[in-house]
């Protein structure tokens, strides 16, 4: 999984007849990874994918959404401006919580915070990618790092 290039990686598979997908998110900044699993209704999904893809963004944006299991956040992704010259990041938050009971470690949380800069082209082709993964009943988008000079 960390094998892949800098960036985010969602993958999207519908979770039964009820509008709810699985989203497995990992990012990779080098030296730093993380990955977790969040459940998210598609429409709000659907509507943050299309939000990233409006250029340009207002200047105080946070187009944000998150997931939650048993009270403990396990997926924030958060976009938002960094430079009037079109940085863009994705700060994301990542956890997973250990719910075997016969596990030594049950209830640890385990962490990755990790910003993603990228920029408007490539946010606006993840914003599709993840968008026509929802349509599509399941798939992948990627967000490649993209730091500007």
């Amino acid at each position: 999984m960390f094998d892949d290039p800098e960036g985010l990686t969602v993958t999207y598979q519908p979770e039964g007849l009820f509008g709810i997908g699985e989203v497995l998110v990992s990012a990779v900044v080098s030296p730093f990874a993380g990955a977790a699993v969040g459940y998210f209704n598609d429409t709000d999904l659907r509507e943050w994918a299309h939000a990233l893809q409006v250029y340009p963004w207002k200047s105080d944006a946070r187009l944000r959404i998150s997931a939650s299991s048993g009270g403990q956040e396990t997926v924030d992704l958060v976009a938002y401006v960094v430079t009037r010259r079109g940085q863009l990041a994705v700060a994301t938050h990542l956890a997973t919580v250990d719910i075997d009971d016969h596990s030594p470690t049950a209830g640890t949380v385990t962490e990755a915070r990790i910003l993603v800069p990228t920029s408007y082209q490539a946010i606006g082709t993840f914003g599709h990618e993840l968008a026509s993964a929802i349509a599509d009943g399941g798939g992948k988008a990627r967000l490649n790092v993209d730091r500007l000079e």
